[in-house]
């Protein structure tokens, strides 16, 4: 039995920052890592984070204006959804506005790739990643998060970041399975794993302090 109220849903959701980056899914290895384990929000900031910020700027405006020249190109289109998805993400991470208006760009893009027939997990991995942790669009997030498992049953950031999205909707016996699956998949000794198994270890211990509340609330009474 598993009961998570709404201070461990918010403090699953803001961890969940850092075992993105595990993944290198989220930011480039040049932006700072996060320490969200004390309650804090502290950024090791990088001081090239500006300079790799404004290049990532530029790129764009390159891109789009290449994309304006070939329109419907799906090449150009992953590229530039790419770019605005990790711009959007950092933004996101240093909890500034713009952030959303670069995940709908990014959405934008990577979804006109998807429905012109691209069949790539990682453009559909983030469109799911997206739609869950900046654009709060849950049905999105689960369809892109499923499309993403067929076409890659055995990708394990999949798993792990859906076992994220699924236990921040109380859905925690279905997100076992998927870091579970993670472990399955990873060398024992990897990033990805020690995550996962923080994650299981965490609702296992929840579970098991909940079930003893409920034995001695039984014996009180």
């Amino acid at each position: 039995m598993f009961k998570k109220g709404k201070n461990n849903r918010r403090k699953l959701l803001s961890i969940v920052v850092v075992s993105l980056l595990v993944g290198g899914l989220l930011l480039s290895a040049t932006v700072g890592f996060f320490d969200f384990w004390g309650g804090g929000r502290n950024m090791a900031s990088s001081p090239g984070d500006d300079e790799y910020i404004l290049g990532l700027i530029q790129q764009a405006d390159f891109w789009e204006q290449a994309l304006a020249e070939a329109p419907g190109d799906l090449e150009k289109e992953t590229v530039l959804g790419g770019i605005y998805y990790e711009l959007a993400m950092y933004y996101w991470s240093q909890g500034l506005q713009d952030k959303e208006n670069y995940a709908l760009k990014s959405k934008k893009h990577l979804l006109q790739v998807c429905q012109g027939g691209s069949r790539e997990p990682a453009v559909t991995l983030k469109i799911a990643l997206l739609a869950a942790f900046i654009l709060n669009n849950e049905s999105l997030a689960e369809e892109y998060f499923q499309n993403t498992l067929k076409l890659q049953a055995d990708n394990p950031e999949a798993h792990f970041y859906y076992g994220v999205f699924l236990s921040s909707r109380d859905e925690v016996e279905v997100a076992l399975k998927h870091w579970e699956k993670v472990l399955q998949l990873v060398e024992k000794d990897s990033p990805l794993a020690a995550e996962a198994q923080r994650y299981l270890l965490h609702y296992n211990e929840a579970d098991s302090s909940g079930e003893k509340q409920e034995n001695n609330s039984a014996a009180d009474r």
